[in-house]
């Protein structure tokens, strides 16, 4: 189970955005998304917020969060043994950080062009 927080949420339905959303994957399926205060998980799976090195401090701060990992510029290595990544923005530079970092399930919002070997987030 992997639960992501506190990205401002866009489900391409064309409802508007939801700040300080949580999504909750379980394996290859996203069970639930929406306001954090709406989404509960299961206390045992485990939050790790990959973010660049000028926000990552600020992801420390968030009750709930186990880990936080300042992605380097040049690469991935950082996030290898992840299972599922949702790649905020879903741009082909996330995608390929994630790639590269072994992870093999992508998930990404499902609106405009389609990056490849990244599933649509369902609205």
């Amino acid at each position: 189970m992997q639960v992501l927080l506190g990205a401002t949420l866009i489900d391409g339905t064309g409802a508007s955005p939801v700040p300080d959303a949580a999504v909750l994957i379980d394996g290859e399926r996203i069970v639930a998304a929406g306001p954090r205060p709406a989404i509960s998980w299961r206390p045992d799976a485990s939050l790790i917020v990959a973010a660049r090195a000028s926000i990552a401090p600020l992801f420390s701060l968030v009750p709930g969060v186990d880990e936080v990992v300042v992605l380097p510029a040049s690469g991935a290595a950082s996030l290898s043994g992840c299972d599922v990544a949702l790649l905020l923005p879903n741009s082909f530079h996330s995608a390929l950080t994630a790639a590269r970092a072994g992870i093999r399930e992508r998930w990404g919002q499902a609106v405009g062009r389609r990056v490849h070997g990244v599933h649509p987030v369902p609205p």
